[in-house]
């Protein structure tokens, strides 16, 4: 007899497998399973009223065993994204996109810097400007087989390049031009 694919156990196996290959806050595991509901749909396959209960009652039970926590999964991405240097307010949107709440956020950046040695509320963004900076090169680590920016022109132009990429990753001015003039200020 062919198992059910709306049934609980196809969802629980469906879970269970994306979880074993990803990590991922409760929002996002609800938006995969809702989209295989959906693809079964478009086969032809009526899922009923009942399946969101069916979902939310999974989601539950894998929270209840441990399998799906989100203070875990908003501390784990929140020290990836800091190490590749996105500021504390972006690894904020960031978590906010993958369905972690505003608290759970809060914890996680607060998490990070005690990580980081620091007492204060979020994680160090001069931390994250310098080692984005570092891996990309910028100001102060350009390479040293770089072509010499004799004209002043040049320079400013370097340097503006050098601040918006700095920006993107939701670093302030001030911070910026600290960091590519190598000041020791601190954030």
């Amino acid at each position: 007899m062919a198992k059910d694919p709306l049934g609980p156990t196809a969802f629980r196996d469906a879970a269970l497998r994306h979880l074993s290959r990803y990590a991922c806050s409760r929002v996002s595991l609800r938006r995969v399973l809702q989209r295989r509901v959906t693809r079964l749909a478009r086969a032809g396959q009526d899922a009923g009223e009942g399946i969101g209960a069916v979902i939310e009652s999974l989601l539950d039970d894998l929270t209840a065993q441990g399998l799906l926590n989100d203070l875990l999964f908003a501390e784990g991405r929140a020290r990836s994204l800091a190490e590749r240097g996105l500021a504390a307010r972006m690894i904020g949107g960031k978590l906010a996109q993958l369905g972690v709440d505003d608290e759970t956020t809060r914890h996680a950046l607060a998490h990070l810097a005690l990580e980081q040695g620091r007492d204060g509320e979020g994680p160090s963004d001069r931390a994250a400007a310098m080692a984005y900076a570092r891996r990309r090169r910028l100001g102060p680590w350009r390479v040293a087989n770089a072509p010499p920016l004799d004209d002043p022109k040049a320079r400013a132009k370097q340097r503006d390049k050098d601040l918006r990429a700095l920006a993107s990753r939701g670093f302030s001015l001030d911070l910026a031009r600290n960091v590519l003039a190598g000041t020791e200020e601190n954030d």
